[in-house]
């Protein structure tokens, strides 16, 4: 619980006070993981009905646990509807990085090309490698993080990403 308090406090730190209380599920093996649609680290179950958080054994730890909660405060902010429609996987990842301090997020570990990271942007993540999380990142980069849920308001207002974060 240590950890899950720890994570919850970088977002807040970060971003401002949470809101969202998604369940969390931890799983001791990766293979249980799996069976809950996880994978050996963790994933954000999001839903119209709310969030689940699933960790695998590999992301019990403050990085990916405050990745996944941003995933969940995110679209707790703006709303199922408007999360599936107005919240594409670029800028949604890109967001989570922001409290994942693992060392490939850094963006001092970055060597991407400007049409690496622009091209994450059209592009459907079937399946994020490095690269991707990296390029978005980056993007993120420019996102004032204080004011993320006062521009999360706008979205679930109506307006698009591109008009609400000025991007």
């Amino acid at each position: 619980l240590s950890i899950i308090n720890m994570a919850k406090a970088r977002i807040n730190n970060t971003f401002g006070k949470m809101t969202s209380s998604p369940r969390i599920i931890i799983t001791s093996t990766e293979n249980e993981a799996i069976s809950l649609g996880s994978n050996a680290f963790g994933v954000a179950h999001l839903s119209a009905l709310g969030q689940c958080i699933v960790l695998g054994p590999e992301g019990q730890n403050i990085d990916v646990i405050a990745h996944e909660y941003t995933h969940a405060e995110v679209h707790h902010r703006v709303g199922w509807l408007n999360y599936v429609l107005n919240v594409p996987t670029w800028f949604n990842e890109g967001i989570a990085t922001l409290v994942d301090f693992r060392k490939p997020y850094l963006l001092e570990n970055i060597d991407l090309s400007q049409s690496e990271i622009n091209s994450v942007k059209n592009q459907t993540f079937n399946h994020l490698d490095i690269k991707h999380y990296q390029a978005v990142r980056v993007i993120a980069s420019g996102v004032n993080k204080s004011k993320l849920y006062e521009n999360l308001e706008k979205l679930q207002q109506g307006q698009d990403i591109n008009t609400a974060f000025s991007m």
